[in-house]
């Protein structure tokens, strides 16, 4: 993870089109698409530099939830209080139904 990690710094903000024969620049991005732990640190990365203080289950859903706050609509998950979520239908007019159990790690919701 250390290698991730300082592969991340150098080349997080890099143009894939300038990096194109870089051969470190492409086990950088092979590192994110095959290794859950390296596209979790990212995520966890973009929630810490936002600000935003989030302590859910796992980080799925603390990702869905920092999403929710940023008003993006890719989000999935609604957090209303710290006993009550809700996951996004889209196509059913944005429809939000309660949920007691995160849909990715299984844990029960507070």
């Amino acid at each position: 993870m250390e290698e991730f990690i300082k592969l991340h710094h150098k080349y997080k903000d890099a143009n894939p089109v300038e990096n194109e024969g870089n051969s470190e620049f492409h086990y950088y991005k092979l590192l994110i698409i095959n290794n859950i732990e390296c596209r979790n640190y990212i995520k966890k990365q973009e929630i810490l530099e936002s600000g935003f203080a989030i302590n859910e289950c796992c980080t799925a859903m603390d990702y869905q939830i920092f999403l929710y706050n940023k008003k993006n609509k890719k989000n999935i998950i609604n957090k209303w209080s710290e006993s009550m979520y809700g996951i996004a239908f889209r196509g059913r007019n944005n429809e939000l139904v309660e949920i007691h159990h995160c849909p990715w790690c299984g844990v029960k919701l507070h």
